[in-house]
């Protein structure tokens, strides 16, 4: 997918976050404590791919602070991608953020909650809730969760946040 889009777009791949379900062994993962998260191992996989291709059009740029948060400055807009599970689940959840790292982002980017939403804040800030790669099963049913798998794509051009909406089903 990142080389297909590359045909078209400059693409910047800036890595993955462990989640709740991010675990391989160890009972007692926690966001916080993950050094056996899948995602690890994804994002030197899909870093070696790119280092592999030598496609101009396709870079890397590694902004992680931890497993759990990436900061990042994408064409002048403050973006800060979090895995979620911190966060309000009902309203303003930017502003949260903004409050605790006293840096004023334009964008948040999380996931979490299964459904993809787009929430526009005061001053053009917008929160991106992530689709899931699995979409629902028994226990995200309990909750009230339903939704086909999705994912999300988020394109910068000029000062424009455009994220796309990908359904999976």
């Amino acid at each position: 997918l990142i080389n297909l889009l590359s045909e078209e777009l400059n693409v910047v791949y800036i890595g993955s976050l462990a989640g709740n379900h991010s675990r391989m062994f160890t009972k007692n993962f926690t966001l916080e404590n993950n050094s056996d998260s899948a995602e690890n191992i994804i994002d030197e996989q899909i870093k070696s791919f790119i280092s592999m291709l030598d496609n101009p059009r396709i870079t890397v740029e590694d902004h992680k602070q931890s497993n759990t948060e990436i900061a990042i400055n994408i064409n002048g807009r403050k973006v800060k991608a979090v895995h979620g599970d911190l966060l309000p689940k009902n309203g303003d959840k930017i502003t949260k953020l903004i409050s605790s790292d006293n840096i004023e982002y334009d964008v948040l980017v999380f996931g979490h909650y299964h459904n993809a939403n787009i929430a526009e804040r005061n001053h053009d800030k917008l929160e991106i809730g992530t689709g899931s790669l699995y979409g629902t099963d028994g226990f995200s049913k309990m909750l009230g969760h339903e939704t086909i798998a999705s994912q999300t794509i988020i394109v910068f051009e000029g000062s424009r946040v455009l994220p796309i909406r990908i359904p999976l089903d």
